[in-house]
C-alpha cells in the first residue's frame, strides 16, 4: 500500500520530487553530512531529481517562493529507494542515517511517527547533491 504521494514540481519536461525535512538536518544536508531518510510508509518516490524542503515553510508563500537563498531548499539527486520494513533496516542504513543500532533507529523514528512497529513499512531514500 502506497502512502502520501509526494508533491511535486514540473519543470518543462522533467518533474521534481518533494521531501520535507526537519529544519534540524538541513544544515546537515548542505553540508553532505546527512544523505539518507527513512520514512513510514512505502513512499511513491523514484531516483531522480528532488527538492528537500524545511518542513517548516508553508507551500505557496513568498518565504517559500525565495526560500532556496536562505538553505531552505536543497537540490539533490535521489539515488535509489529501498522498501523494506522496519525490523529490516540494515546497520549500513541505519548507520549511515546517523543512528548507532536498530533500536536507537526505533526510538528516534518514534519522535516523527506514532505507533511504528517491527513491521511497519519503511521506504529508505538515498539522495548526492
Amino acid at each position: 500500500m502506497i502512502h502520501d504521494l509526494p508533491p511535486v514540481i514540473s519543470t518543462f519536461n522533467e518533474t521534481i520530487q518533494i521531501l520535507r525535512m526537519h529544519p534540524k538536518h538541513m544544515n546537515l544536508i548542505r553540508c553532505r553530512q546527512k544523505n539518507i531518510t527513512i520514512r513510514r510508509g512505502f513512499k511513491n518516490i523514484r531516483p531522480g531529481p528532488a527538492l528537500i524542503i524545511n518542513s517548516d515553510l508553508l507551500p505557496n508563500t513568498e518565504e517559500y517562493l525565495i526560500s532556496q537563498a536562505t538553505g531552505d531548499v536543497i537540490l539533490v539527486g535521489i539515488e535509489s529507494v529501498r522498501y523494506t520494513f522496519l525490523d529490516d533496516i540494515t546497520p549500513e542504513e541505519y548507520l549511515d542515517d546517523g543512528f548507532v543500532s536498530l533500536n536507537d533507529t526505533i526510538n528516534s523514528l518514534k519522535e516523527y511517527y506514532d505507533n511504528i512497529t517491527p513491521s511497519t513499512p519503511m521506504t529508505v531514500i538515498r539522495w548526492d547533491i
